[in-house]
Formats: structure tokens, sequence, C-alpha cells
């Protein structure tokens, strides 16, 4: 018997955020793969220029999406932030 996939119902926190949760990402396998805790991972989704470069690569690797996609995630929800 095959397991559903579990509803992702966090609070929307960032854009990075909202992107990891359509994608499928669960806190616990993201902090692992990125060698956090899941208490940092949440600190770093409610301000994701918080994220090293290092971390940022991870998340390119496993997104396979390019390192700038994922900088404009972070910079223009914290440019949509401040207005």
């Amino acid at each position: 018997m095959k397991s559903k996939k579990r509803v992702y119902r966090t609070k929307t926190r960032s854009l990075l955020h909202k992107f990891f949760k359509e994608e499928g990402f669960t806190r616990r396998h993201l902090a692992i793969d990125l060698n956090i805790a899941e208490p940092t991972l949440d600190k770093y989704l409610e301000d994701p220029t918080l994220f090293r470069v290092s971390e940022i690569r991870t998340i390119s690797d496993l997104t396979e999406l390019d390192v700038n996609f994922i900088f404009e995630l972070i910079y223009e929800d914290n440019e949509f932030r401040r207005i």
C-alpha cells in the first residue's frame, strides 16, 4: 500500500518557503540536506537573506535550479516586505 504525501500546512513565511512547499520539500529533509537544525531553518525561512552561500548552492543542487533564480526569490521577497 502506497502512502499519501503529507499536506504541508504551515504558514508561508517567504517566497522561498512558498517555493519549497510547492515543490514538496519537507522541513525535516530540507534541514538534513542543508545540515542545519529545524529551528535554524525556520529562522532562515522567515528571513531568507540569512542563508549562507554554501546553503544556497545546496538548494540549487537539490532543486536543479540556477543559483541566480534562488537569489531572485530571496531578494524579490525582501523588496516586497519593505513596501
